[in-house]
């Protein structure tokens, strides 16, 4: 700002260059400065002379009032400017902290978003566990049922076998007992013949008054000839002995094989079942897995 003092002249204003001078317009004497220094200005001093200069440095009050104005509009400028600054720099900070504040809410989002598909993802994993654990207690359930539905089947393929077995058994006995009680009885008759037939004999010899009893040869002749039905009886047992004996032996083989040949077969059937169970489980689990992947999809991309 011009600095004003006063002598006995007038009044006398300092401006912003160090030029002083009058701001009477009829008065003008100016001050000015030299080199820059304080006070080492040389004084020129006018007289009312209607406006008019003495010298190059005198300067008129309507030169001094342009000066002043372009002072005032560089001044006006510059507040101008300066307050496009602190506007510009008031956006800069406003958009800095709308920019950061987007920054944050953003981040907000993307927490919760992440924290979403976190519990999201938990859920749905959760979901695939239990039908996982579901899958995999019908695959034990189903290879538990299949394995005891076999096992009773060779169980009762087991009786059936030891009932044929002593059943066959039982046959052998009473027929080898039979046989031996008919050829027994047999024996008895021939035996019983064999006596009658020398006691007869003996009488009828005595009938005809012959003393002392039949003969040795004729005694002998009669037990030649029981004898001979003794080993043809006893020929007779062991070759009906023999066939039952071959018969209970052939019926026993066929009954182990028609068992084994059973076992076999279940055990062939088991497997076969158990595959199927496993392949039904394992398209369990895929499909379970399947489902998981297309609800995982479905979920991410309605949280894009």
């Amino acid at each position: 700002m011009p600095q004003v003092e006063g002598d006995g002249r007038g009044k006398i204003v300092t401006a912003p260059d160090g030029t002083r001078y009058y701001a009477d317009t009829q008065k003008t004497t100016v001050t000015t400065k030299k080199n820059g220094g304080k006070g080492g200005g040389k004084k020129s001093s006018g007289r009312r002379s209607g406006g008019s200069r003495r010298s190059g440095t005198d300067l008129s009050a309507i030169e001094l009032r342009a000066r002043l104005k372009e002072e005032e509009e560089a001044r006006k400028a510059a507040r101008e400017i300066e307050k496009e600054e602190r506007q510009a720099k008031r956006k800069a900070e406003e958009e800095a902290r709308k920019a950061k504040q987007k920054a944050m809410e953003e981040r907000r989002k993307k927490e919760e978003r992440a924290e979403a598909m976190a519990q999201l993802m938990g859920f749905l994993e959760q979901q695939l566990n239990e039908e996982l654990v579901s899958a995999q207690r019908w695959y034990d359930n189903q290879m538990m049922s299949v394995e005891d539905l076999y096992k009773g089947m060779d169980m009762s393929l087991a009786q059936e076998r030891d009932q044929t077995l002593e059943g066959l058994k039982s046959d052998y006995d009473a027929g080898k007992k039979k046989t031996n009680k008919g050829i027994d009885n047999q024996l008895t008759e021939a035996y019983v013949q064999k006596m009658m037939n020398e006691r007869g004999l003996g009488q009828k010899m005595a009938a005809l008054g012959q003393s002392g009893g039949p003969s040795e040869s004729i005694l002998l002749g009669l037990a030649n000839l029981y004898g001979k039905n003794v080993s043809a009886l006893e020929t007779t047992r062991a070759s009906a002995l023999s066939d039952q004996w071959l018969a209970y032996n052939n019926a026993k083989r066929d009954a182990e094989g028609s068992y084994l040949k059973s076992l076999s077969s279940n055990k062939n059937n088991l497997i076969k079942d158990k595959q199927s169970v496993s392949s039904s489980y394992a398209d369990m689990i895929s499909k379970a897995r399947g489902e998981y992947d297309k609800r995982k999809a479905t979920a991410l991309q309605q949280m894009i």
